[in-house]
C-alpha cells in the first residue's frame, strides 16, 4: 500500500470518481498531469483536473446540510446538525478562514466556509474572491 500526502489525490477521491469504494482502489502514482491508479480491473488514469473539480464538489455538497449564523461582519459560526458539532468561519483581509481539521489539513476552502458562502449568497469561491476585488 502507498500512502498519499495529498489530500486531494487519494483513494476515497478516486474511487467517488470511479464510483468504487475506496478499498478497492489503490494510488500507484501522482504524475503530472494525472494520477495512475489500479483497481480488480486493471489500471487507469484520473486527470488531475478531475480530482481537484472532486475535491470542491464534495464540499459544497457537504455544505448543503450546515447552519450557517453570521455573528458579526466578518465572523461565522457553522452548525453540523448531524453530528452536533460547531466550527468557526473568519474572512480575514477577504480571505475565509475556518477552525476545521479538514481546512487545517490543506489550507483549500472546507464545507464550512462553502456554508458561510452560500449564505452571502455566492455559488463559488470564485465568485466571492472576484466581489473582493471590485471593493
Amino acid at each position: 500500500m502507498h500512502s498519499v500526502i495529498n489530500p486531494i489525490y487519494s483513494r476515497t477521491a478516486a474511487a467517488r470518481i470511479m464510483n468504487l469504494q475506496w478499498f478497492e482502489v489503490e494510488i500507484l502514482a501522482i504524475q503530472q498531469t494525472d494520477v495512475l491508479v489500479e483497481t480488480k480491473a486493471g489500471r487507469f488514469t484520473i486527470e488531475k483536473q478531475q480530482f481537484r473539480d472532486d475535491f470542491v464538489q464534495y464540499r459544497k455538497d457537504g455544505a448543503k446540510t450546515l447552519i450557517a449564523t453570521r455573528e458579526d461582519e466578518n465572523s461565522w459560526i457553522v452548525k453540523n446538525p448531524e453530528r452536533g458539532s460547531y466550527s468557526s468561519v473568519n474572512i480575514v483581509n477577504g480571505i475565509p478562514l475556518c477552525s476545521c481539521e479538514d481546512y487545517a489539513s490543506h489550507g483549500k476552502a472546507c464545507k464550512h466556509i462553502y456554508a458561510v458562502l452560500n449564505q452571502m449568497g455566492f455559488d463559488s469561491l470564485r465568485d466571492y474572491t472576484l466581489s473582493q476585488g471590485e471593493r
